[in-house]
């Protein structure tokens, strides 16, 4: 009698799980046709349901195919999704526009975060500042922060402005854009002061 009951649950359990793997493969599927239909307000409206969701993993699945989309309106709106749900990326210094010029990509590694604050949707701007940014008392108190400059996104354009004065007391503004097909955004940094100099940057919104 317990080997048929335990049969009984083994084969229910089995039995859920194989529908809740076809559910969800079928809302995969579904948020997928959705981002490729050829009605324009079905893709954007399938990314914000996409985008809505609890599940990472459609959420990338929905980000990467809309971002790999002609729709240059979807694939915006697929990178706004993304920068306004998260608060820190990565900057990947590629490499230095002048070779006697490398201080900065040579001290960071070839990395350096970009962390974003006070982000407002409706206008795209932000404060941003970096883990190396020099730290500014507050007024009318004894605490700190980190110094911040204003910056902006828009549309496929991000654009940010970072002190790394505990790196090599420079700052660095850098403007970036999105490519067809891919969720990095790619761009040059100009830094001032004792990192002086022009690098080539990257920065993968999914990382």
């Amino acid at each position: 009698m317990k080997k048929l009951l335990l049969g009984t649950l083994l084969t229910a359990l089995i039995s859920t799980t194989a529908n809740a793997q076809s559910e969800r493969a079928e809302q995969m599927r579904r948020i997928i046709d959705g981002l490729n239909s050829a009605d324009p307000v079905t893709r954007l409206i399938t990314l914000e349901e996409a985008l809505a969701t609890n599940d990472k993993n459609l959420k990338r699945i929905a980000i990467q195919s809309a971002m790999a989309n002609a729709d240059a309106n979807l694939r915006s709106a697929a990178i706004e999704g993304v920068f306004g749900s998260k608060q820190s990326y990565t900057i990947d210094i590629k490499s230095s526009r002048e070779e006697n010029r490398s201080y900065l990509l040579d001290k960071s590694g070839g990395q350096i975060d970009l962390r974003i604050v006070n982000y407002k949707p409706e206008t795209g701007d932000f404060l941003g500042y970096s883990s190396y940014s020099f730290m500014e008392s507050v007024s009318g108190s004894t605490k700190r922060r980190p110094k911040a400059f204003g910056g902006n996104f828009s549309g496929d354009r991000l654009n940010f402005k970072i002190d790394t004065y505990n790196l090599h007391r420079s700052t660095c503004t850098g403007t970036l854009e999105a490519s067809e097909g891919s969720s990095v955004l790619s761009g040059n940094m100009t830094c001032d002061g004792g990192g002086d100099g022009v690098y080539k940057i990257e920065i993968d919104i999914l990382r």
